[in-house]
């Protein structure tokens, strides 16, 4: 199982990331995001995080990510192109193949709702995101068996200010 933490805006979140066990980190370049990071500090977060654990460079479209993309280990956005290091993002049955898709239910809205029938001929390659927490990740798992999961704001105090004990809960209930 496949875990990221995204919206990471500290090396302090990268830390216990790491120390908890998860698979990789997100940072979002998203400029109307609560999570946002200018290009300096995504590139400082990247670098401190190489050898350590996965990077993901987040956006909407390309232009958000495009001078930080070769930092990162991936980067995830809603436009697609043919590019090994892309996780397409998508809200509906993708018409292009990808290495990985993003399925965000929620929307960016932090509520998660059904996944559609569709959703299973690419589960093996598809990460589930919105509105995931400790209380309710183990049995999304157990009904989609997704390839991972994303958690932002399900770890979180206020947003983009991590929480390790939430952290700590919702890994251990995957691992």
């Amino acid at each position: 199982m496949f875990v990221k933490v995204c919206g990471i805006t500290q090396k302090e979140y990268i830390d216990w990331a790491v120390e908890l066990g998860f698979d990789a980190i997100g940072v979002v370049f998203y400029p109307k995001s609560k999570r946002f990071v200018d290009k300096d500090k995504g590139i400082e977060l990247a670098e401190y995080s190489r050898g350590k654990i996965s990077t993901v460079a987040v956006g909407i479209i390309y232009e958000e990510i495009k001078d930080v993309k070769d930092y990162f280990d991936y980067y995830q956005i809603s436009e697609y192109m043919v590019d090994k290091k892309l996780i397409y993002s998508i809200e509906e049955k993708p018409d292009k193949e990808a290495n990985l898709y993003i399925f965000d239910k929620s929307k960016g809205g932090g509520i998660f709702s059904e996944i559609p029938e569709w959703f299973y001929e690419i589960k093996h390659k598809t990460i589930i995101a919105g509105g995931l927490n400790a209380k309710n990740v183990v049995d999304l798992v157990k009904t989609y068996s997704p390839f991972g999961v994303d958690v932002s704001s399900g770890v979180e105090i206020t947003p983009g200010v991590k929480s390790k004990e939430l952290m700590r809960d919702f890994i251990k209930n995957l691992k």
